[in-house]
């Protein structure tokens, strides 16, 4: 019965590994992306949202 739920948790464990990955790696590129463009000061204008690179957000009315 040992060796089933081994070999079980095994192929478990394998598939939550390629899962992650394959997700965490874009996940990092999309942290490590917006941390770099905050990094260098540009100013990211999302529908009247300003995000400075030390930490001030501005919401501005853009019409």
């Amino acid at each position: 019965m040992k060796p089933i739920i081994e070999r079980l948790s095994e192929m478990i464990k394998d598939q939550i590994e390629k899962f992650l990955q394959k997700w965490l790696g874009l996940l990092m590129a999309g942290v490590f992306l917006a941390i770099f463009m905050l990094g260098y000061g540009i100013s990211i204008n999302l529908g009247g949202i300003q995000i400075y690179n030390d930490n001030r957000i501005f919401v501005t009315n853009s019409q």
